[in-house]
């Protein structure tokens, strides 16, 4: 009866990790399928600013954190069409603050 309690669990366990496995191979497919660009540089022109300008004010390195933000974000089919909570939001008001803006 033991035996078959523990195989019980074995093939409960093989399930749940199946399971887990197919979630994260469905999200990894939609992620690389998605070859749409970026709208973080459309962003950029509504506000009036240029990627040298960004970089000017807040540094390369601040610049980047914020491209990939923008590649991870949840709203990122949307931005631009409406209003999203953009998480690059201090980085925009940063860089007008230093002068970006047209």
């Amino acid at each position: 009866m033991e035996n078959i309690v523990q195989g019980a669990v074995a093939v409960a366990w093989l399930a749940v990790g199946a399971i887990l496995l197919w979630i994260l191979m469905q999200g990894m497919r939609k992620f690389l399928k998605d070859d749409s660009p970026l709208p973080f540089f459309e962003l950029l022109e509504r506000e009036g600013l240029t990627p040298r300008r960004v970089e000017e004010a807040v540094g390369i390195d601040e610049l980047v954190r914020a491209v990939r933000r923008c590649t991870f974000c949840a709203a990122r089919s949307k931005c631009g069409r409406h209003p999203v909570d953009c998480p690059n939001e201090l980085l925009l008001r940063r860089a007008r603050g230093a002068g970006g803006t047209a």
